[in-house]
């Protein structure tokens, strides 16, 4: 079976440094091959969809494909995913609406506004399954299902997270099945301050959105990456 591993950095290659380099040394320790996506190809809203790109490796020969956010670490004791998820007939990302109890993270209502005659499946928690497009696991089976991004309702809540309610709707619409990876596979802050560094037991950081990982001594998020990358993997702090 041919796997891959792909980030996107478009117009953010340098910013992402850090995290292109965790994912080609996951790449290289799983022996499948990486690939940057640095270029402007779909041209469509946000230059979130540019990730659709990874597509085109299904379709170019490849049976499975880990797609990575460029604001995505791989700690450098990350699981193999592709063995943790061996199921190549569904769909793999974290649901992000599995906890609704915090700020910000509920995501029905934006469901409910684009999700018109489908059935949307539900978790175990009775909040409508939403995932975070941040770090996803495609199969070639769903090629074909992503391709569609143009033909979803033009409605105001498809587009408030830029491509990610698209994508979930299309999941939903086509009655994909998926399954939530586990939070280690895309742990972001959730809106909680974390001071005691768990992030790094975690096989994925995802530093999304504000991103509260940033310390008051690092401007940005993008800096964050890059000292959390020099901690685990340049001064031999490997949790």
């Amino acid at each position: 079976m041919k796997k891959a591993i792909v980030t996107l950095a478009v117009g953010h290659k340098e910013p992402y440094r850090a995290g292109i380099l965790s994912a080609q040394k996951y790449a290289n320790k799983l022996g499948v091959d990486y690939y940057v996506i640095d270029n402007v190809y779909i041209n469509y809203r946000f230059p979130h969809f540019e990730k659709l790109q990874a597509l085109e490796l299904l379709k170019s020969g490849y049976d499975r494909v880990l797609y990575l956010d460029g604001d995505t670490l791989v700690t450098p004791n990350a699981e193999d995913m592709f063995k943790v998820y061996e199921d190549d007939t569904k769909f793999y990302a974290y649901d992000e609406n599995a906890h609704p109890e915090l700020k910000g993270m509920d995501r029905d209502p934006d469901v409910l506004d684009v999700s018109k005659g489908i059935q949307w499946e539900k978790n175990d928690k009775g909040k409508y399954k939403y995932f975070n497009a941040g770090v996803m696991l495609f199969s070639k089976i769903h090629q074909d299902v992503f391709s569609k991004y143009r033909e979803v309702p033009d409605l105001p809540k498809m587009w408030g997270y830029a491509e990610q309610t698209c994508l979930n709707y299309l999941i939903a619409k086509n009655n994909v099945k998926w399954e939530s990876l586990d939070y280690k596979f895309n742990r972001m802050d959730l809106g909680n301050k974390d001071l005691n560094n768990d992030r790094f037991k975690a096989s994925i950081i995802h530093y999304a959105g504000p991103c509260l990982y940033t310390e008051l001594n690092v401007p940005s998020k993008y800096h964050q990456i890059i000292k959390d990358y020099t901690t685990l993997y340049e001064n031999g702090n490997k949790q």
